[in-house]
């Protein structure tokens, strides 16, 4: 991570943190590449150690971006964390959070003085030591960083945790550095770009695509709450609007979003698109469907829906495993319901568009080095358009789950990562179907729950 940050303060970019819609702050990398080794002097006199794992509750801020950089320079493993309120409840969350330092083994726990109170019952957690507040530290003198080695853990990564407690992906140095470069040379990013973005930093996407990412890639980067995106859609076109953004990303639902919280359309006339060349896709199931709404509701804004880039990832990977070229936009293959609900499942094209099709959407080719299969319960190592689990293999594999070597056997197909997730493969490329835990038997036939989603999100009256 800190190599990513010393190799972007050669260049004249930044890093820039746009809260509302006039007030933003910018920093150059060279900047924050200065007070990160500063923030890694301060965390090194509170007492945390090269090896140590740090749990960081991240918010959209230069604190935080500091402190994760700061803890890579200072040969530490940062933990990036939810904040508190992204749940419903504060003893969801901080349960939630309580889990992350458990599994973990964090020692110290960086905080925004905020949270400080609702985080303060970890300190007495059996093998903490420090819970610290994430402002402090910019005046104290700054360290030599470590040298460090690809194999030397990078970050932790917990899994989104959507059906399960979180689970902490160990990536590797190595790990960071191949993705990000198979996402930069995929997508031709570079350091005439500008990457706008509301994602959260404690999760994969919106930590390696949309900061990380372009970072090693030279371009400038424009970072929004993603509280304010949740709130006020429209901050996030504006933002891509007045910083001339040509690289962003969102789950489908964001797009969606977007689509059906925006509708003042006067305010709106003088929206500019037309620098966007890069909207990635992914971290949820892609509906085609959602992506034309969006295309067709901004079109007069200069959007082009061929910037549109699907994809396809997980945290065990680091994040993308297969995308989509730049400029070629959504590519659907119409399939038969009946064939993919069948036993065995199998993508069979459909001749029309109709309640017995189903359209799935292209994920694109595997990056370079990487490799994909579709295997069947059984182990069988499936064709063409024949539906299975998808495997994944390449330089950006996980090293697997920390203290967790069951769970981590478990995800393994010697060097095959299993992940989960339904899928099949034609002329190359990736589409995914589904989840196996999701997908509901009856009486012999798949029923996925995407579909059930899409089906129930299509009725006028929801």
């Amino acid at each position: 991570m800190f190599a990513i940050l010393k190799r972007a303060a050669a260049t004249d970019r930044g890093v820039a943190i746009r809260h509302g819609p006039d007030s933003t702050i910018h920093l150059s990398y060279a900047e924050l590449l200065s007070r990160s080794l500063t923030r890694a002097g301060a965390l090194q006199r509170a007492g945390v150690r090269a090896g140590d794992r740090v749990a960081v509750v991240t918010t959209t801020s230069h604190a935080t971006l500091e402190t994760l950089f700061g803890l890579s320079a200072l040969g530490a493993v940062p933990v990036p964390t939810a904040p508190p309120p992204i749940l419903s409840d504060d003893r969801t969350s901080r349960q939630l959070l309580t889990h992350i330092v458990d599994t973990t083994d964090a020692r110290h726990l960086v905080a925004p003085s905020s949270f400080l109170s609702q985080v303060e019952p970890l300190r007495k957690r059996p093998g903490m030591e420090a819970v610290l507040p994430l402002e402090e530290g910019v005046n104290e003198r700054p360290i030599d960083p470590v040298e460090r080695g690809p194999d030397q853990v990078a970050y932790i990564q917990c899994t989104s945790g959507s059906q399960k407690a979180p689970k902490p992906v160990v990536i590797l140095d190595r790990h960071l550095e191949a993705n990000t470069r198979g996402i930069s040379e995929r997508s031709s990013m570079g350091g005439d770009d500008v990457s706008v973005s509301w994602l959260p930093l404690h999760h994969d996407m919106g930590l390696v695509g949309t900061l990380l990412t372009p970072m090693a890639s030279g371009a400038e980067v424009v970072l929004l709450p993603w509280q304010g995106f949740l709130m006020t859609p429209a901050s996030w076109l504006w933002a891509m609007s007045d910083h001339g953004g040509t690289v962003t990303a969102a789950p489908c639902f964001g797009y969606g979003h977007c689509v059906s919280r925006i509708r003042n359309e006067k305010r709106l006339e003088d929206l500019d698109l037309g620098t966007l060349r890069i909207a990635l896709i992914g971290s949820d199931p892609i509906n085609h469907r959602v992506l034309s709404r969006f295309a067709e509701r901004f079109a007069s804004a200069g959007f082009d829906p061929g910037s549109f880039v699907p994809a396809y990832g997980l945290a065990e990977a680091c994040l993308c495993v297969s995308m989509t070229p730049p400029g070629r936009g959504v590519r659907v293959d119409r399939v038969r319901t009946e064939a993919l609900q069948g036993s065995p499942p199998m993508a069979i094209p459909a001749m029309d568009e109709d309640r017995a099709s189903r359209g799935v959407v292209s994920c694109g080719e595997p990056l370079e080095a990487t490799d994909v299969r579709i295997v069947a319960e059984d182990g069988t190592i499936l064709g063409p358009r024949r539906v299975g689990e998808i495997q994944a293999r390449g330089p950006s594999v996980m090293a697997g789950y920390l203290n967790a070597e069951e769970a981590t056997s478990e995800s393994f197909e010697e060097d095959w990562l299993r992940t989960g997730d339904l899928g099949y493969l034609s002329d190359g490329e990736l589409f995914v179907v589904g989840r196996i835990k999701d997908v509901i038997i009856v009486r012999g036939r798949n029923y996925y729950a995407h579909d059930v989603e899409t089906t129930v999100e299509a009725l006028e009256c929801v």
